[in-house]
């Protein structure tokens, strides 16, 4: 185990190992045609990583920086297109808000977003 990341955040980017090696094989495909794997979008949620490291009061999971990382290269590693997009939402989408709507704008949106 990485002693560098939290139990939680070890036992999350096993899961996210897992659903990349399932799924590689179809992203060539996507790849070759130069398309987006759509379909994916529900199933990367259910892997609970949209907002792990916002706070926990507001729906996160209240991980590190350390922990957001290690997650990323699992998703990165075997396929740019899924990091870039799961990065591209939580980052410039959600960070966006959380960082600069008012109270409780930031609130209603990202209790919805963060539970992707």
């Amino acid at each position: 185990m990485d002693d560098s990341i939290s139990p939680q955040a070890h036992e999350m980017k096993t899961r996210i190992e897992q659903f990349m090696i399932r799924i590689n094989p179809e992203l060539f495909d996507y790849t070759e045609r130069a398309e987006f794997p759509h379909h994916l979008i529900g199933e990367i949620a259910k892997l609970g990583v949209v907002g792990a490291d916002y706070p926990t009061h507001m729906g996160g999971k209240g991980f590190s920086i350390s922990d957001m990382g290690s997650l990323m290269y699992e998703f990165a590693r075997r396929d740019a297109s899924i990091a870039t997009f799961f990065l591209l939402h939580h980052s410039l989408g959600n960070y966006t808000v959380f960082k600069l709507a008012q109270p409780s704008l930031r609130d209603k949106i990202l209790k919805d977003t963060l539970s992707l």
